[in-house]
């Protein structure tokens, strides 16, 4: 935990900029978000290379507070943590007299403290401990990357080797913990927008949230860091937060390879908003974001999970497209549709996204509440469009 907070802050001090915060108050949490994730992402990095390497006894944590040593000693760096958090305060402030002496604001606050409180604790997780916290483990404690033969081996995000630090430092506790921060900014932009309560209080009740917090994988924490920075681009649509919005694609991505699901409509909507540039396009336009330090990061990152997942299977997107890469491995290509077919051997099973099917998988679903929201939503977007198709008929 103690290397992933250096690295933050290490990340924090090169990007704040206090005229971008003057230009974008949101841009406070974006600033936040993009530095915890240019951090685990580094650090995952970095740990890939030290198992390579069978260096992982180099404390990380060294070297990022020597690095922040050194930004510290300049002043205007630590006028801009004054000015940051000095920022953070009157943002609270504002949230809290908007809803001043309000039960729903104390009913949120509750909810925050109740998911920091469940995500403490040792990793009790099955999935968690033979794989995504379990290889990093052994890959510490042998000093050496080693391939054992089994298939969930190259299910690892970038993400996951960071984890070899809090055994480093022995902070294993907060690996839970680190999962669910994007939950205290998530809340804090619903309330600075003046979301519906409704919606805010089915969204943060849902049971899904308890599963994500406590079992130490990271289904969570890549797609809300997406979440909150893609929230801030598309409210101002400014250069800063379109570089750090295409830095939190690729991030997400290099965390876990199911995030093209999310980061693939919100690409193309970037090219849809953007037509203008890319149907003229020239380099030298974009050569501001894709030679950003984050944008790099971001890069390095995703290139070293493909590298990682090929040295594992010859696959370097496994474990999609099997049978391309694999053509001859029916056990890989048996595996990966057994991983695309799961929980799907019913005709009902979309509806176990919002209904357990059992006692059992009471915290693996959405909620019931859940459902009626997305129904009501898209009758209200379907709606919509059809009062305007009406309206342009007449």
């Amino acid at each position: 935990m103690t290397a992933i907070f250096f690295g933050f802050l290490f990340f924090f001090l090169k990007l704040i900029k206090s005229e971008e915060l003057e230009n974008n108050k949101e841009s406070i949490y974006s600033v936040f978000t993009v530095s915890l994730m240019l951090s685990i992402a580094t650090s995952g990095v970095i740990g890939l290379i030290f198992t390579f390497l069978e260096f992982t006894f180099i404390p990380l944590n060294l070297i990022y507070s020597l690095l922040i040593f050194f930004l510290l000693y300049k002043s205007d760096h630590r006028s801009e943590i004054f000015d940051y958090f000095g920022r953070c305060k009157t943002e609270f402030k504002n949230i809290s007299n908007l809803y001043k002496n309000s039960f729903y604001l104390k009913i949120i606050y509750a909810f925050i403290l109740l998911m920091i409180i469940v995500s403490l604790g040792p990793i009790n997780s099955h999935d968690a401990i033979n794989i995504y916290v379990g290889y990093p483990y052994k890959f510490w404690l042998e000093n050496r990357l080693f391939i054992d033969g089994d298939l969930h081996q190259g299910l690892l995000g970038i993400s996951d080797f960071s984890n070899l630090f809090y055994f480093q430092d022995h902070t294993t506790w907060f690996i839970r913990f680190t999962k669910m921060i994007p939950i205290i900014p998530i809340s804090f932009l619903i309330l600075r927008r003046n979301t519906s309560k409704i919606i805010t209080l089915i969204i943060l009740s849902s049971p899904v949230l308890i599963q994500w917090f406590t079992i130490g994988k990271n289904n969570f924490i890549g797609d809300a860091f997406l979440l909150i920075i893609f929230l801030v681009w598309e409210k101002r649509k400014g250069s800063t937060e379109l570089k750090y919005l295409l830095t939190a694609l690729l991030i997400s991505i290099s965390f876990k390879i199911s995030s093209l699901i999310i980061s693939f409509p919100i690409f193309i909507y970037l090219i849809y908003v953007n037509k203008n540039k890319f149907s003229k396009f020239n380099f030298s336009n974009f050569k501001f974001y894709f030679l950003s330090f984050p944008f790099l990061i971001a890069l390095i990152s995703l290139v070293s999970i493909i590298f990682y997942r090929f040295y594992l299977t010859d696959n370097p997107v496994y474990p999609l497209f099997s049978t391309f890469f694999n053509p001859g491995d029916n056990y890989l290509i048996s595996w990966e549709e057994g991983i695309r077919n799961w929980n799907r051997d019913s005709k009902f099973h979309l509806l176990w996204l919002f209904f357990p099917e059992s006692i059992g998988k009471l915290s693996f679903v959405l909620g019931p509440a859940n459902l009626v929201l997305f129904i009501v939503s898209f009758l209200g977007i379907f709606g919509r469009k059809q009062f305007r198709t009406n309206s342009i008929i007449g």
